[in-house]
């Protein structure tokens, strides 16, 4: 999700106003908030804080009683919500570092 090709392979899709990947992206951005609504408020959450480092939001919770790996998944997928919702309103790209 994200390059136009399918690969991760730097060809990036283009978001924003007119383009033909904004389709997608509103009707994923749409299904996501309706399944699983939790994580669409996550994503939301992210969309608040205009700078940050994804790296720790992925990796920086407390562990301790939690599947790491579960946490971690459900941090990745709110964080492409954030991506995908930032250039479908923006036609720009949110980047994290």
């Amino acid at each position: 999700m994200g390059w136009e090709s399918g690969c991760n392979n730097g060809d990036q899709c283009k978001l924003g106003r007119n383009r033909k990947h904004n389709a997608l992206a509103v009707e994923w951005c749409k299904e996501l908030s309706q399944k699983f609504p939790e994580l669409a408020a996550l994503g939301e959450q992210l969309l608040v804080k205009k700078r940050f480092d994804l790296s720790d939001y992925l990796y920086s919770f407390d562990a301790e009683g939690l599947d790491s790996e579960k946490e971690w998944e459900r941090r990745a997928v709110a964080a492409w919500y954030a991506m995908l919702r930032y250039g479908i309103e923006h036609g720009d790209t949110l980047e994290y570092w």
